[in-house]
């Protein structure tokens, strides 16, 4: 894994049994499906979901995530390796790493899971910080 100086970090809320977007993009323009390799993880040791020469696998992935966590194929040749985590519970916060192999940076981001029933979605921010700027897409679905 290339490990950069700074990283770029974002923070992203989400509610108990809702789904949150965890942005990853590389600025590598040009891709190939054979070098395509991402790997997310929560906190540093759960394998959420791997990108595997540009095809999504789930071979060793943790059970907490099966049929929970997805990616957009289609946006793989874009650089665009967010990850989309459905029915969200309180153990899914934390740190999420997206390692990027073959590109120069590997964003972190932060997800909050909120768990009071009148959560209002409107009011979800995301927040960008550390060293590098973040663009991030937000959807509400």
């Amino acid at each position: 894994f290339y490990y950069p100086q700074h990283e770029s970090q974002v923070t992203v809320e989400g509610k108990v049994g809702g789904s949150a977007v965890l942005p990853c993009s590389s600025i590598d323009n040009g891709l190939k499906n054979e070098d395509i390799t991402v790997y997310w993880r929560h906190n540093s040791s759960q394998n959420v979901y791997d990108i595997i020469e540009g095809k999504g696998s789930v071979e060793k992935q943790d059970p907490a995530y099966q049929n929970r966590a997805e990616t957009f194929p289609k946006e793989y040749m874009k650089g665009n390796f967010s990850l989309k985590l459905n029915n969200l519970q309180y153990n899914d916060a934390g740190n999420y790493i997206c390692y990027i192999t073959k590109a120069h940076q590997n964003p972190s981001t932060q997800l909050f899971v909120k768990g009071f029933a009148f959560w209002d979605r409107r009011l979800s921010q995301v927040h960008t910080s550390h060293f590098l700027p973040a663009i991030v897409r937000c959807r509400l679905e």
